[in-house]
């Protein structure tokens, strides 16, 4: 039912184990985040923003074609820079999130 990436247990067990003290914990957070939230939306958008801004679309599952109508395009540009900023927002708003959380040694 719930399609969550494995990345996201490890750091809330890291959250929960205070394995927080260095400063790049913010940066550790941040990638499987990213990745895990550009899977996600992508998923419910059934649209790879990747491939869009790179002239490309998926028709069938690994099968690429080149975008040539200009209103194509425009509608599947938008699109991506639609599923980009959620993107973008869900990432800062997770990172933030458990970044300010306070570790606690179990």
């Amino acid at each position: 039912m719930y399609n969550l990436d494995p990345s996201v247990f490890s750091y809330v067990l890291s959250v929960w184990c205070d394995s927080t003290s260095n400063g790049l914990f913010a940066v550790q957070l941040f990638i499987p985040f990213a990745f895990a939230i550009l899977f996600l939306i992508s998923h419910q958008y059934e649209l790879d923003p990747i491939l869009v801004f790179l002239g490309q679309s998926e028709s069938t599952p690994f099968r690429t074609l080149t975008i040539r109508e200009p209103y194509v395009r425009k509608l599947l540009l938008g699109r991506a820079i639609w599923v980009t900023t959620l993107v973008a927002t869900c990432v800062v708003a997770l990172t933030l999130i458990f970044w300010a959380v306070p570790g606690h040694r179990l």
